[in-house]
């Protein structure tokens, strides 16, 4: 079977269960994690592509809403 992300297996994410959480102390070690990631841009991509919940990229779902262009 093919790997339909590829960049997932380079993460930081040591506990993927913290990368749920939207704020608190679950959080704050996932954004560590994020911290030392070398794919945070693929990440990012992927989580705005799919509105995704928790942290991904360093930030939460509401940070990503404001990065997200709205066509005029």
């Amino acid at each position: 079977m093919t790997d339909l992300l590829p960049w997932r297996s380079r993460v930081t994410c040591s506990a993927p269960e913290d990368h749920d959480a939207e704020a608190g102390p679950r959080a704050r070690r996932a954004r560590q994690a994020c911290q030392k990631c070398p794919v945070t841009a693929e990440c990012l991509d992927f989580a705005l592509a799919n509105d995704a919940h928790g942290i991904w990229a360093n930030t939460n779902r509401r940070e990503r809403m404001s990065l997200s262009v709205v066509p005029v």
